[in-house]
């Protein structure tokens, strides 16, 4: 560009930096949840122990089954016990991977509300579909939802707290079920 060159006289190549040693150690019978990452992370879920600490989470030697078990007990929120080998040191959550010989839950599924928020995004207005993670639809069809008997809409405290989107929804609902 402008007639402008760089002429080099000197080129260094720096040697790259060394990988951290991967080291292993058996883990017996950790409790805690698996959480799941929203689509198009880097990571796809993590086993959280229950003082709080997070590592990767795979099934040993790709086993489909187990893979399957650790999707279920993501979804649903269970608590688990898991038994298997821990790596440090690799491209993971925290540099940390369980790599799963035995997965079994201890509790069933969560009875509290889950923290979602994570997931939402502005243009997540209206409906989850059943498949999970699933395409978001623009709003929810007039005949999908009614108002409650004299009811125009929803109004403050009605909103639902923290929860704009949904909030939203729900104003759409009501508001075009009145008509």
């Amino acid at each position: 560009m402008n007639g402008s060159q760089i002429q080099v006289t000197r080129l260094k190549v720096q040697e790259p930096a060394p990988l951290p040693e991967i080291t292993e150690e058996i883990m017996d019978g950790w409790v805690g949840v698996i959480g799941m990452f929203p689509p198009g992370s880097q990571l796809d879920d993590y086993f959280e122990r229950e003082d709080g600490q997070q590592y990767g989470i795979e099934p040993m030697g790709g086993d489909a089954a187990i893979r399957q078990q650790i999707e279920a007990y993501g979804w649903s929120g269970a608590q688990v016990r898991v038994w298997g080998r821990l790596l440090n040191g690799i491209p993971d959550v925290g540099g940390r991977q369980i790599q799963v010989e035995l997965i079994e839950a201890i509790s069933g599924p969560e009875t509290e509300s889950r923290n979602l928020s994570r997931y939402a995004s502005a243009s997540a207005s209206s409906v989850l579909p059943s498949d999970r993670w699933g395409t978001y639809l623009p709003s929810l069809p007039s005949t999908a939802c009614s108002a409650p008997p004299g009811r125009k809409g929803l109004k403050g405290p009605e909103l639902v707290s923290g929860s704009p989107s949904l909030s939203l929804a729900l104003l759409r609902c009501t508001a075009s079920a009145s008509r």
